[in-house]
C-alpha cells in the first residue's frame, strides 16, 4: 500500500513505521536520496502487476482506459464490420449506464461470438461492432453475456482466491 501511495504522489500517514520504511528499501523497492523516497523500478513492476490484477472492475477503469478497451473490441472485427471508433465508444457509454460488466468478459464474449461464425464458416452473419452491442434497442450482445454469466463468474471467483493466495503468501514470506 505504501508504494501505491508513494507512486501516486499522494502524502503518507505520519504513521508509517520506520521499520517499514527500512525494509522497503532493504527489499529494493525505495531508493533514499537526497532525503527523498523514491520508487525503483522493481517497485514500479510490482505495482503495475497489482493494478493489471485489480483494476479490471468496470468501476474502477478510468475513462482513458474506455478508449483502449474499444480499440481492442473494435479490433476483434473483421475490417469490413468494424464502425468508426466514437460510434462505438458511443453505444458503450450507454452499454455501460445499465450494465456493469467488466471490459474483459466483453471481450471474451465477443471473441467467442466471432470465433464461433468463422468456424461454422460463416462469417458473413458476424455483426458490425456497434450492431452487436445495441440495435434497435435489442443486443446480441447482452443475449450472449446472459448465457456466459454463470460459468465467467465461477472463472472470476478462482481468479479473485488466486490473487488472495497471491497476497497472503507475499505476505506471510515477511514473517
Amino acid at each position: 500500500m505504501y508504494l501505491y501511495h508513494l507512486k501516486q504522489n499522494t502524502e503518507l500517514s505520519q504513521k508509517i513505521y520506520q521499520y517499514s520504511l527500512d525494509r522497503l528499501v532493504q527489499e529494493k523497492f525505495l531508493l533514499y536520496k537526497d532525503g527523498y523516497f523514491q520508487l525503483t523500478n522493481r517497485a514500479s513492476q510490482v505495482i503495475n502487476m497489482a493494478l493489471t490484477l485489480f483494476i479490471e472492475d468496470g468501476k474502477l477503469v478510468k475513462e482513458d482506459s474506455l478508449d483502449e478497451f474499444v480499440e481492442s473490441y473494435r479490433n476483434l472485427f473483421p475490417v469490413a464490420k468494424r464502425a468508426h471508433k466514437k460510434v462505438i465508444k458511443d453505444k458503450f457509454l450507454k452499454f455501460f449506464k445499465d450494465y456493469d460488466y467488466e471490459y474483459s468478459f466483453i471481450l471474451d464474449v465477443t471473441k467467442f461470438y466471432i470465433k464461433k461464425l468463422q468456424d461454422e464458416g460463416t462469417p458473413e452473419y458476424i455483426q458490425r461492432a456497434e450492431y452487436f452491442i445495441e440495435k434497435n434497442k435489442m443486443s446480441n450482445l447482452l443475449n450472449l453475456i446472459s448465457q456466459f454469466e454463470d460459468s465467467y463468474t465461477k472463472a472470476q471467483r478462482i481468479k479473485a482466491n488466486l490473487q488472495n493466495k497471491i497476497i497472503n503468501d507475499f505476505y506471510s514470506a515477511d514473517d
